[in-house]
């Protein structure tokens, strides 16, 4: 049903594009004629609108502008038949130089449609712009090199409960001791992978100068429209809430956390909600940051109260 709607979308524009094509240039077989050049011009603006999905971003959509309409406003026709006439009144060699110069020219108007319209989206349209899909396949491309890793996990925790074992107990068997120690190594090493590949998504974000969408979001889109991951695969929050699980049954999953040195006055469970919600957020701040961040609030508040009685004390001092 899809295929026949995407055909009948394809030729009813490229039917009206050839209308158009008739109606602007006639009978004439010129290449360089109005249609063709503004035909370029809007296919190299609807593949940067596809590039950063922006308004074309339904198939039919985009078959019926691409291939149907652009198809039909530029069809190859007058191009041949220039080319056909030129061979026959000189030769061979000067129709291919012909062919050649005009399908560079049409190249140089399309890269001139795209550039501009890019340009337009990046300083005018950012708001609306989304990341390329280029640079949204190399992040997607190394999500999902985490999977495997998370597949390991969920299957060694599977493995564990399915021994029933009382994860809450402090001493356990040789081997399942052993076994429950990989696992936290596993998982420790995996959060911070994750949360380092959702701060390198957001510098791209803010480089590319578009939507921030949360990470989250980013992998369910990219798996409900299959790119790069698997219908099947998890998303960012899928992965973390497997993680939140497992903590509440184990007990000390995660170690102290790695900045829990220098912010002392903040409890490492804290630090760890922290990374573990961070997909939801469009900015990602260091631990360190917070901590340093709240032991600035702890440590000012009182000599700030301090600095507002004097100052209260010597203007009642004044008006006396």
């Amino acid at each position: 049903m899809d295929r026949a709607l995407t055909l009948m979308v394809v030729f009813f524009g490229g039917g009206i594009g050839c209308v158009l094509r008739l109606l602007i240039d006639g009978n004439t077989t010129n290449p360089f004629t109005i249609t063709n050049v503004c035909a370029c011009l809007l296919m190299g603006a609807s593949y940067s609108l596809i590039c950063y999905r922006v308004l074309l971003t339904n198939k039919f959509v985009i078959s019926f502008v691409n291939v149907g309409f652009l198809g039909g406003l530029s069809t190859i026709t007058p191009l041949a038949i220039y080319v056909l006439h030129t061979d026959l009144v000189s030769n061979w060699f000067m129709a291919l130089l012909l062919l050649i110069g005009q399908i560079i020219f049409f190249v140089v108007v399309s890269v001139i449609g795209y550039i501009v319209t890019s340009a337009v989206l990046q300083y005018g349209l950012h708001k609306k712009r989304h990341m390329s899909r280029l640079e949204s396949g190399r992040n997607l491309a190394i999500y999902n090199s985490t999977l495997p890793n998370y597949h390991q996990i969920k299957e060694r925790y599977e493995q564990l409960k399915a021994l029933n074992i009382n994860f809450k107990e402090s001493q356990h068997d040789p081997i399942v001791g052993q076994m429950i120690n990989e696992l936290k190594v596993l998982t420790t090493n995996h959060i911070m992978t994750l949360t380092s590949l959702n701060r390198q998504y957001i510098q791209n974000l803010k480089k590319e100068k578009c939507v921030l969408t949360p990470i989250n979001e980013f992998t369910r889109i990219s798996r409900d429209e299959s790119q790069f991951i698997g219908e099947n695969e998890p998303t960012y929050s899928e992965q973390m809430a497997l993680i939140k699980t497992m903590r509440q049954d184990i007990k000390d999953l995660l170690p102290p956390f790695p900045d829990q040195a220098n912010s002392k006055s903040i409890k490492s469970d804290y630090l760890w909600d922290i990374l573990l919600n961070s997909g939801d957020q469009e900015i990602i701040k260091t631990t360190a940051d917070q901590a340093a961040n709240t032991k600035t609030a702890t440590t000012t508040s009182a000599p700030n109260r301090a600095q507002k009685r004097a100052q209260s004390a010597s203007k009642k001092k004044q008006k006396k």
